[in-house]
């Protein structure tokens, strides 16, 4: 379902209608308010002039999806980054004619997990794309990309929403009641869709490992044993990395003062996913024990 991007909508359809999209476009803002939907939705419109989620697979759009293409290697830790292959099969892609829509649409969730190989890679498509190609990445910001790609695409900031067109939008869908969980979601339409399906049993993990990390007064051995607790939760996918800390910044919002140097090690690991790749139990022991 697609719901609060009336203005967006708007926009994109007059630029698809009039054939000037750009050839690459950045949407980015909080995790879960519907980035993704909405540049699917984008593709749809432009293969079958029906502005919403497709209901059936798209002829000419691909999708990267970060978090389904994720596969236990090695020990067992999760591939952390989209590579080069996967840019590859964009070329491959944006170079056949589209036959359904005026564009072949490549869609890039979660690009912040791309390697600096890889936006090499995809710079040399986007400095010499088919006249037909669209390419639609989503970030959590804004400066996610190498500076030679960032400038080949149109950055979309991509906000939350209200909290009236919250509420509308849970007591159209008759998803939840509850007016503090729905505040809770600060915006964030994915939060109150996951809150109500079958994905509750990963946030509610997230939430107790939240809480048992956020809480004062840990011992050295406390402090280790959720370290441990929390490596083994967020390194099983993107999602739980995800929803683990975003659990996080909720509890810890809750004292603002008293947790700010923690406040900052986990918007900046949130911003630059790449570097909590290097080294997950340093950077985990590090906000752990900044909790005090």
């Amino acid at each position: 379902m697609l719901y609060g991007f009336d203005h967006l909508q708007k926009t994109f359809q007059r630029l698809a209608d009039a054939r000037a999209l750009s050839h690459a476009y950045l949407f980015y803002g909080q995790p879960q308010t519907g980035k993704f939907h909405f540049a699917h939705a984008l593709a749809t419109y432009l293969e079958t002039g029906v502005f919403d989620v497709p209901t059936r697979p798209l002829q000419e759009t691909h999708v990267i999806d970060f978090s389904a293409m994720v596969r236990e290697v090695g020990d067992g830790a999760p591939t952390e980054s989209v590579g080069i292959d996967a840019v590859r099969d964009i070329e491959h892609f944006l170079y056949e004619t589209p036959a359904l829509s005026p564009y072949r649409s490549v869609i890039i969730r979660d690009a912040h997990w791309l390697t600096d190989q890889a936006q090499n890679a995809l710079l040399k498509i986007l400095e010499e794309p088919p006249a037909h190609s669209l390419i639609i990445a989503t970030a959590y910001d804004a400066s996610v990309f190498l500076p030679p790609v960032a400038s080949r695409f149109v950055k979309v900031y991509v906000p939350p929403l209200s909290d009236k067109e919250m509420l509308d939008f849970c007591s159209k869908y008759d998803i939840i009641k509850d007016v503090t969980s729905i505040k809770d979601a600060y915006g964030r339409i994915g939060r109150v869709v996951a809150s109500a399906s079958d994905t509750l049993s990963l946030v509610a993990h997230a939430q107790q490992l939240a809480l048992r990390a956020g809480a004062v007064g840990k011992t050295s051995i406390e402090r280790r044993a959720i370290s441990d607790a929390v490596y083994d939760f967020v390194s099983q996918s993107p999602a739980h990395w995800t929803a683990f800390f975003e659990q996080l910044l909720l509890v810890l919002h809750r004292d603002v003062v008293r947790h700010a140097a923690a406040l900052h090690a986990v918007v900046r690991l949130m911003a630059q996913d790449q570097l909590f790749t290097l080294s997950k139990r340093i950077h985990l022991k590090h906000i752990i024990w900044t909790i005090h």
